[in-house]
């Protein structure tokens, strides 16, 4: 959420300081001069990766989400500008879409699967069941 709300730089810090300076020494100091040994070091990762993540609540809980789609929303219209004269592309990639899949289904009738798989009790072009 914070990478979506443009905190990249904060986030890639919290990263970076949960994992090196928390969770690798913890781990360490657990898995070598405790009896724990890779549990130890386990524990310490799993420390890191918690910290980590309420570090990254605590920012979710603290942004100020009204503001960042007010950002978002003027963002996208600064960059995104829909013009009135350009055609409606959807319509056109349903287009070639149903003809594809109507291509396919006519070469799977007169040739066969190209793999040779056999498909039982459909006849797929029609839809009728044998």
């Amino acid at each position: 959420m914070a990478v979506g709300a443009g905190m990249q730089g904060t986030v890639a810090i919290v990263n970076l300081v949960c994992f090196y300076v928390i969770g690798v020494p913890m781990g360490a100091l657990l898995g070598y001069l405790t009896s724990l040994k890779v549990k130890g070091i386990w524990l310490g990762m799993i420390g890191g990766v918690v910290t980590q993540t309420l570090a990254l609540v605590y920012m979710a809980c603290r942004t100020d989400w009204d503001d960042q789609v007010k950002r978002a929303s003027e963002r996208l219209n600064r960059f995104y500008v829909k013009s009135s004269d350009e055609p409606e592309q959807t319509s056109i990639i349903v287009v070639i879409w149903v003809i594809l899949v109507g291509c396919s289904i006519r070469l799977y009738e007169m040739w066969g699967h190209p793999l040779g798989v056999k498909v039982s009790g459909t006849d797929l072009g029609r839809g009728v069941s044998n």
